[in-house]
């Protein structure tokens, strides 16, 4: 951790680390809080536990002189021992007893371990108490060196220290300092134990800047678990000293975007009708699109144009670049923690880069389209499947017709990465592999990322096996907002739909109602008939989901026509495209002539 922390400090430009805390001031204990322990431990389980101290230890025998026993061993102990001791009786005491004095031990011990391994040497490591950090606050901000700052950590409650800290806590004192001449000198964060869980920092910052009207930049919380592990307590050092670009590049990024939407607002509103009427309804309607899907394309154009004119116009980039390269060379500093990690919010911004959500796709009752993902929950092939075609083949006209009436559903096998690495290294060894360009494994599968929420598990595309998908059964979960493809022939036309839909409605409503009494007329002419032929030959007037072979399962309830299947999300652009672009080409390979000289 040495090289690591000395790393982090000096790309931040720190010169000098304070830790104020109420209990433990300077990093040490004292023999008071020894022989105090002592007693209480004498009295709640006997002398005897205390020989667990360490080896060769005999409290009991030298009970009649327990103070000047324990004065010697004091006296005797190195720093590092005298921790150890202090921390053992604060086991020793009845639970909660000495909550705050073990919690406060647990800085002591990293500070010492600081110091003793030399990664910070005083003056640079210093811990005060309240009280003198009031007395010194000035004096402090006057020495550190032109062009570096000094990081400050307050503990948050502090009323050990009495005076004004029986109701001053350490969030006050960060408030003084960003309200003061000082404020670009120190650099702040909350080390505390009323946050538990590394994962809960974020929110108790949120809690506190709310309170005292601060801004996400002035400061960072750590809780104090982080002192368990010196890799930890590292990380929550880099983590601080990141926040500050961090927050300064949202701020950045915030207010171009909140002056680009009303630039674009603007323009939007200067537009003339005759111009919107052809740019987006007319053109949305001849093409069989829904004319908001054209306009929020228009605004997505001019708004990023905006964006970009702005960071020219306020010269922006030469303070942004100077951000990112500081916050980019904080973030490459490895620091090696292997808990359970509590930052996933990548994850799903990721997730949601990569799929539109169910809600999205089938709320809006969107046409199907290329890379909608669709789960099998009843009958044959249960899971989850893409679509894969041409997009103008699927694309829905005005008059509610489409050139292709077949598509392909392809298998999605969920797996994890480390067992896909566990089955490409099986499939290496078992193959005869000659060249490596000869392994097929890639050739024949596609990858999805981020098919369920654990950020390791990926869906595999095999892309040598598809069902040949009928649309005119897939169209219908385009008219449910569950994504159910499914078809009550009573019910009415849903109001969502946009004028190509809707015709595109109209005609598989016919459809299945013809089929409907079909199947009706079948029903009263077989019902004299025994057997299950009557059965078998009503579900063949049944339309099929795969034509090619079985997948979900056909029913129909009264009026109610139903597949076993529903639209669950939609790969997002490019990588629909790039998956159907890999099929396309799978589909057009050709088999090279075998090298009969090797």
């Amino acid at each position: 951790m040495k090289e690591q922390l000395h790393q982090l400090l000096e790309l931040a430009n720190v010169s000098s680390v304070y830790i104020v805390d109420d209990a433990i001031g300077d990093g040490s204990v004292t023999y008071e809080h020894f022989i105090g322990l002592i007693r209480k431990v004498e009295v709640t389980s006997g002398l005897e536990v205390l020989n667990s101290l360490d080896e060769g230890l005999d409290f009991e025998d030298n009970a009649p002189a327990l103070d000047e026993y324990s004065a010697g061993l004091w006296e005797a102990a190195a720093p590092d021992k005298q921790l150890h001791y202090v921390r053992k009786l604060c086991e020793l005491t009845p639970s909660g007893e000495d909550e705050d004095l073990a919690t406060n031990l647990d800085i002591a011990r990293v500070l010492q371990q600081l110091r003793e391994d030399e990664h910070l040497k005083k003056p640079e490591l210093v811990s005060l108490s309240p009280v003198e950090w009031d007395a010194q606050r000035d004096e402090i901000a006057s020495k550190v060196p032109t062009g570096k700052r000094a990081l400050v950590l307050f503990d948050q409650r502090l009323e050990r220290s009495g005076e004004r800290f029986a109701v001053t806590r350490g969030i006050d004192l960060v408030k003084e300092i960003v309200s003061s001449p000082h404020k670009l000198v120190f650099l702040t964060g909350i080390l505390t134990y009323t946050v538990t869980e590394e994962g809960q920092e974020l929110d108790e910052r949120a809690t506190l800047i709310a309170d005292k009207d601060l801004d996400a930049s002035n400061l960072f919380v750590l809780t104090k678990k982080r002192l368990e592990e010196l890799p930890h307590f590292v990380d929550g050092i880099k983590k601080l000293l990141l926040n500050e670009p961090c927050e300064q590049i949202k701020v950045q990024a915030i207010s171009l975007g909140e002056s680009a939407l009303q630039s674009t607002k603007a323009k939007l509103l200067s537009l003339d009708t005759y111009d919107f009427n052809r740019t987006v309804l007319q053109s949305s309607s001849t093409e069989g699109i829904w004319a908001p899907e054209t306009l929020f394309r228009i605004i997505d154009i001019i708004y990023k144009d905006e964006i970009k004119e702005l960071l020219l116009q306020r010269n922006l980039i030469p303070e942004l670049n100077k951000l990112l390269v500081q916050a980019t060379e904080l973030s490459q500093i490895p620091v090696p923690v292997t808990a359970v990690e509590a930052y996933t919010k990548r994850y799903s911004l990721r997730r949601q880069e990569i799929y539109a959500s169910a809600n999205l796709v089938n709320g809006l009752f969107k046409p199907i389209e290329n890379g909608d993902i669709f789960e099998v929950t009843d009958g044959t092939g249960k899971g989850l499947y893409v679509l894969l075609a041409q997009p103008c083949d699927l694309m829905i006209r005005s008059n509610g017709s489409r050139s292709a009436e077949v598509g392909h559903l392809l298998k999605i096998r969920t797996t994890s990465k480390q067992d896909l690495e566990a089955l490409l290294t099986e499939q290496l060894q078992k193959a005869s592999i000659k060249k490596l360009h000869d392994f097929n494994f890639w050739k024949t599968r596609g990858v999805i990322e981020y098919i369920a929420d654990d950020p390791q598990t990926i869906g595999l595309v095999s892309l040598t096996k598809a069902h040949v998908t009928n649309l005119d059964v897939l169209d219908l979960a385009m008219f449910s907002s569950t994504g159910e493809v499914a078809l009550d022939v009573s019910a009415a036309l849903p109001a969502a739909l946009h004028v190509g839909l809707a015709k595109r409605f109209d005609k598989l409503k016919g459809l299945h109602e013809k089929i409907h009494q079909h199947v009706g007329e079948c029903q009263l002419a077989l019902r004299a008939v025994p057997g299950t032929l009557p059965k078998e030959l009503i579900q063949g007037l049944l339309p099929k989901l795969s034509l090619n072979d079985k997948l979900g399962k056909t029913m129909l309830t009264g009026s109610l026509f139903s597949f076993g299947l529903r639209r669950v999300k939609a790969l997002r652009e490019p990588y629909a495209k790039n998956l159907l672009d890999k099929y396309t080409r799978h589909l057009s390979r050709t088999g090279d002539l075998h090298d009969f000289a090797d």
